[in-house]
C-alpha cells in the first residue's frame, strides 16, 4: 500500500508540473527532512526552468503533511547564482547534527563571463529542513567546493559510505544445489550453470559478461566468478554486478562459497561506482 501511495504521489506532481512548467530535470523522491512528514513516505523533488532564456532552475519539495494535505516548499536560491546551474545529481546524506537527512544537488554551472566563462565548473547545493521550511547551508556547500560526484562529496564530508556490496544470501540457494545433486540433475557439476542459476536469467539488459578465474593453474576446487549486466532498462539502476566464490565438492558438485551484489546507477540517479547503496 506504501508504495502505491508514493506512486499515485508522484503522478499526481508529474501531471499537474508538466500543466504548469517544463520540467528540467527529472522528479525524484527519497528519504530526506523526515520530521516534516507525518508518514514514513519518501519526500519528492521537483525542478523546473526559472525562464526559457536562462540557465537557471526552481525546484519545489512536496511533503505528506496527513488528511491528504500535500505541503509544497520552494527551495531558496545558493546565495552565489551564475547564468547556468544545471542540476546533474540529486542524493542525500546526513551533514549535520540533527538526525534528518539533507538534501543535496550538484549542480553544473557556467558563469559566461570572463577567460574561462564558457568551462563548466561543479558546486553542491545543501538543504536543510529547519521545522517550518528549507535553508541552504552556505558554509557546507562551500566546504564541499568543486565536487562533481556523490562520492567525492561523501569523502570531503566524511560521511560513512554505504557498504560496498550486499550480501545475498546463499544458503537457500546451496541446499537447492544439494538436492539437485541428489537427483543427479547435470547443472550442479558444471560452474557457470551453478552461477548463472543463482544470478538468475539474462533479460532487461544490454550486455552480461562473465569472467571465471582460477586461483591457480592446478587449482581445481575453487573458482572466482563476476557477472555483470550492463545497460540496464531501468531509469536509476545503470548496471549490477555479481562477485561470487564456487568450490566443488569430492563429487565435483560446485556450491556457492561466498556472493557479493553491487550496483551502478545512470548519471543523475545516485553513485557511479559499484555500491551495494540504492539509487535514486
Amino acid at each position: 500500500m506504501k508504495i502505491l501511495l508514493s506512486a499515485l504521489l508522484l503522478l499526481l506532481l508529474n501531471f499537474n508540473s508538466q500543466a504548469q512548467k517544463e520540467i528540467e530535470f527529472k522528479t525524484v523522491s527519497g528519504k530526506f527532512a523526515e520530521s516534516a512528514s507525518k508518514y514514513d513516505r519518501e519526500n519528492v523533488v521537483e525542478f523546473f526552468k526559472k525562464d526559457q532564456a536562462d540557465g537557471r532552475y526552481s525546484a519545489v519539495v512536496s511533503i505528506d503533511r496527513g488528511k491528504a494535505a500535500i505541503d509544497r516548499f520552494p527551495l531558496p536560491d545558493p546565495e552565489f547564482t551564475w547564468s547556468i546551474m544545471e542540476p546533474m545529481s540529486v542524493f542525500f546524506a546526513n551533514v549535520d547534527d540533527d538526525p534528518d537527512n539533507e538534501l543535496l544537488i550538484i549542480d553544473r554551472n557556467m558563469t559566461g563571463v570572463g577567460p574561462t566563462g564558457n568551462e563548466y565548473f561543479y558546486r553542491t547545493r545543501v538543504y536543510d529542513w529547519t521545522g517550518s521550511d528549507f535553508r541552504h547551508l552556505e558554509d557546507v556547500s562551500e566546504k564541499i567546493g568543486t565536487a562533481d560526484t556523490p562520492a567525492a562529496v561523501k569523502e570531503i564530508l566524511k560521511i560513512p559510505t554505504a557498504t560496498k556490496s550486499q550480501k545475498p544470501d546463499i544458503a537457500a540457494f546451496n541446499a537447492k544445489i544439494k538436492d539437485a545433486a541428489r537427483k543427479k540433475e547435470f547443472w550442479v557439476g558444471m560452474p557457470t550453470l551453478v552461477a548463472a542459476m543463482f544470478v538468475g536469467k539474462f533479460g532487461e539488459t544490454k550486455e552480461r559478461t562473465i569472467t571465471i578465474t582460477a586461483p591457480s593453474s592446478e587449482s581445481a576446487d575453487r573458482l572466482d566468478v563476476v557477472i555483470t549486466d550492463d545497460g540496464m532498462a531501468d531509469d536509476s539502476v545503470r548496471s549490477v554486478r555479481f562477485k561470487l566464490i564456487l568450490r566443488s565438492d569430492a563429487a565435483g558438485v560446485w556450491y556457492l562459497d561466498s556472493a557479493d551484489k553491487a550496483q551502478r546507477c545512470w548519471q543523475g540517479r545516485g553513485h557511479e561506482d559499484y555500491s551495494g547503496a540504492p539509487c535514486v
